[in-house]
């Protein structure tokens, strides 16, 4: 910490704990947080990095195994990297969180459980960022939308946890804000990454699930296509679908023009999406831990 120009710093083990004289030895790297890329690359600053570290050492490069939160980045780097080390996809992070949450499901729903709300939408944002403060200043003057950008000292209409007492349990985060979800038929997720050639699912989306919440997703390039993958189910009235694949100027704008414009389309919106939206609660609760172990027992299958 912090993150520098080059990425995020990389702690690489010293001579004693690693051997890669034995052929069948595998060095395991979790790269935690969300990865960074140069504006004209698809391969991570981190993964460069430790590329580099490892290409002078002597050693088979396919010893070296990164773990990484961003989704698509595995297939991307042995395309563009054959002979670089090797790469798996899973967030111990995220799928501790996901416990977490389910563990907490009684007390979220108690927490968020819709009553008569009277906002189009909730879109939560803690940490500024640049596509976040563009989704405020496109909503800002909207008085069905409710919106923060916390550490601009702007907050959600219902008090929760200000920006400093936010301590990442994050089950515990989303019940203090939770009569905000409670006020809203719908929710604006803008993701941790967006410009970034490949993004992460974080909290922010998965408030969204938990709750029952049908929600638009301002985040990184196929991260909805992403979440598919990852066992949800689509569902197209709210346009994240169709503008997943645009490119980083455009998609934002884009999906926000499928917004309801009054409380009435909003709760007709979250009618219809209703059956959609308690199938992925359902499944959230229900299969996606085995999916996220399971997808990570096969990388690990096709590992050299």
């Amino acid at each position: 910490m912090p993150c520098t120009t080059m990425g995020w710093d990389v702690r690489y083990p010293d001579s004693s704990e690693t051997r890669f004289e034995n052929p069948d030895f595998r060095l395991f790297m979790i790269c935690q947080d969300m990865l960074t890329f140069k504006s004209d690359s698809i391969l991570p600053n981190e993964l460069i990095t430790i590329d580099k570290y490892y290409r002078d050492k002597d050693i088979d490069l396919k010893q070296v195994v990164a773990i990484v939160w961003n989704h698509g980045v595995a297939d991307i780097w042995h395309r563009e990297m054959p002979d670089s080390i090797q790469v798996v996809e899973f967030s111990p992070w995220q799928y501790n969180t996901v416990l977490q949450y389910i563990s907490k499901r009684y007390e979220i729903q108690t927490a968020t459980l819709k009553n008569n709300p009277n906002y189009i939408a909730v879109v939560p944002n803690r940490i500024t960022k640049k596509h976040r403060e563009d989704t405020y200043n496109d909503l800002k003057d909207n008085p069905l939308v409710n919106i923060s950008l916390q550490q601009r000292g702007i907050e959600l209409k219902h008090p929760g946890k200000t920006f400093e007492q936010y301590d990442y349990d994050n089950a515990s985060n989303l019940i203090s804000i939770g009569k905000n979800y409670a006020d809203a038929w719908l929710a604006i997720v803008c993701e941790s990454q967006y410009y970034e050639h490949r993004g992460i699912i974080t909290e922010k989306t998965y408030n969204a699930i938990i709750t029952q919440t049908p929600f638009l997703l301002v985040g990184s390039q196929y991260l909805w296509h992403h979440l598919q993958q990852h066992g949800f189910t689509w569902y197209k009235a709210l346009g994240s679908d169709i503008c997943d694949g645009l490119l980083n100027d455009s998609r934002r704008s884009d999906v926000l023009t499928y917004l309801p414009r009054n409380l009435r389309y909003a709760q007709e919106i979250y009618h219809i999406l209703y059956n959609y939206v308690t199938a992925n609660y359902y499944y959230f609760i229900n299969g996606y831990p085995d999916k996220l172990l399971n997808m990570l027992h096969q990388q690990l299958k096709r590992l050299r």
